[in-house]
Parts: structure tokens; C-alpha cells; sequence
């Protein structure tokens, strides 16, 4: 569970991050409880993936404070395995000789070190990650050969391998039908609810998010809009998009956003 006695797992005040005189995030300060669910929208080059890293801490130079279970995140130490980290799979090689089981134990290197071989407590925790995910059936068939949600299942599975409080996931839905996009948003509100873990993930799909998450972040260089989905308002996302747009509605929340022509 979360370290600090504040219930806040990730505490980011007046971040700043710049490439040369590319301003990637400006002043963006946020809080994300323990036990949560936060979806990150906004347009692509908005600095979303880049926030993720941060808060990963797999980057250094920035300014402002970031904390991560009340730890600087790039100072983590062996608390780096509280976090579980889902990324974006564009690019990924369907050639890969790996069976799903050895793609999950991928996850344990950090815990028993490079160039050592998994034992038996780490195949034992692998198969009980993918029985969790509900892919303990297609352990030993090869990575490639899995479609797109079985995939997703296997990842997701290296990411909680080792029963991490936090799990982030960079667009986590993409290249996955319509219909196993909804599997896999029911399956992380299960976990979450099963594991007691807080949630961050990025996402395109505006629908997908509003519908599922308890708190959204929309960033585009600046945090424009943080709080519950329902209260997202449709200037909100034009400034976001930074273009006139229509927002869908599905209940109280936006469900799809749209360029205007």
C-alpha cells in the first residue's frame, strides 16, 4: 500500500519539462489518490507519454517536485517494484520466440537481475499473474501467435508480476477492436478492485476513459482540466485540442471528441 500517510501516491507540484526551446509540460501539478483510477487524455505531442516518464522516473532534467509513494521517482530504489508499467506496444515484433509464460517472467529481471535465470518462485509467480488476467490457458504458446486482446492480457500480467500498488499503461487499447477494448477496460477495473491498486493510464479514447475512470488529467503541454469526468465541459476540450470540436455525450460525460469541419 501507499507509503505516505496522506494517501496520495503520486504528488506532482509545478512540473516543468523543456527541450531546448520546446516546452514539453509547463506547470502542471496534480494528485493522484491512492486507490484511484486517473485517465490521461489529449492531443498527440501533448507531453502524455512524457508525464508517465516522469513520473517513472525515466527522466531526469525537469523542475518542479514530483513524488512517487513520497519518494523522488528517480530515487526509488527497490521501491521501483511498487510500480507496474504497461507500454505503448506500437512496433511490436509478432516474430518474438516467446511464449507468453516467458514474456511475464520478463517482469521479474528486475527483482532477480540480469543474466540470472528464473527460479521456481518466479515461474510461480508468473502463472499466478496470468491466472489473474485470465490467460493461464495460452501460457506456453508464442507471443505472436496470440491476437491482440490475448496479447494485451500477457502484458498486463508482466506488469503486475510483481503485485505492484500503481500500475500506469500508455495507451493500452491501441490496435484492439472496439469490443476487446471494453474486455480489457472490465478486466483493469477488476484488478484494481481485486488488488487495491491505483491506476494511471493514457489513453486516445475519450469514450473508453470518461466511462471508466474516476479522475481525468487532460494535457496538452498544461494540465487544462483536472477533476471528474462529468464536469469536463466542452471549452475545456477545445482549448485542450486546441481546435473547435464536438463533444458526443454518452450520460453526463463526453464520449467521443470530434473535429468540427
Amino acid at each position: 500500500m501507499n507509503d505516505s500517510a496522506s494517501g496520495i501516491v503520486v504528488d506532482i507540484q509545478d512540473l516543468n519539462y523543456h527541450v531546448g526551446d520546446l516546452v514539453i509540460l509547463e506547470h502542471v501539478s496534480l494528485r493522484v489518490a491512492q486507490n484511484s483510477f486517473l485517465g490521461v487524455i489529449g492531443p498527440n505531442g501533448a507531453g502524455k507519454t512524457t508525464l508517465l516518464k516522469i513520473i517513472l522516473g525515466l527522466v531526469s532534467h525537469y523542475t518542479g517536485t514530483v513524488r512517487v509513494f513520497g519518494r523522488d521517482p528517480r530515487k526509488m530504489g527497490d521501491m521501483r517494484q511498487k510500480i507496474g508499467y504497461l507500454p505503448q506496444q506500437a512496433g511490436f515484433d509478432r516474430t518474438f520466440p516467446a511464449n507468453a509464460l516467458e514474456v511475464v517472467l520478463m517482469g521479474r529481471y528486475g527483482v532477480i537481475g540480469l543474466g540470472r535465470r528464473p527460479g521456481a518462485e518466479d515461474r510461480r509467480k508468473a502463472m499466478e499473474a496470468l491466472e489473474r488476467v485470465g490467460a493461464a490457458d495460452i501460457a506456453k504458446r508464442q507471443i505472436g501467435r496470440l491476437s491482440g486482446g490475448q496479447q494485451q492480457r500477457v502484458f498486463i500480467a508482466r506488469a503486475l508480476v510483481n503485485e505492484p500498488d500503481l500500475l500506469i499503461m500508455d495507451e493500452p487499447t491501441v490496435g484492439i477492436d472496439t469490443q476487446t477494448q471494453a474486455a480489457f477496460t472490465e478486466l483493469v477495473l477488476e484488478l484494481k478492485q481485486m488488488l487495491e491498486l491505483t491506476v494511471i493510464m493514457v489513453s486516445h479514447d475519450t469514450g473508453m476513459v470518461a466511462t471508466s475512470v474516476d479522475t481525468l488529467a487532460c494535457v496538452n503541454r498544461h494540465l487544462h482540466f483536472h477533476g471528474a469526468p462529468g464536469e469536463l465541459t466542452q471549452e475545456e476540450l477545445e482549448q485542450l485540442y486546441e481546435c473547435p470540436v464536438e463533444a458526443l455525450f454518452h450520460g453526463d460525460v463526453p464520449h467521443r471528441v470530434v473535429e468540427k469541419h
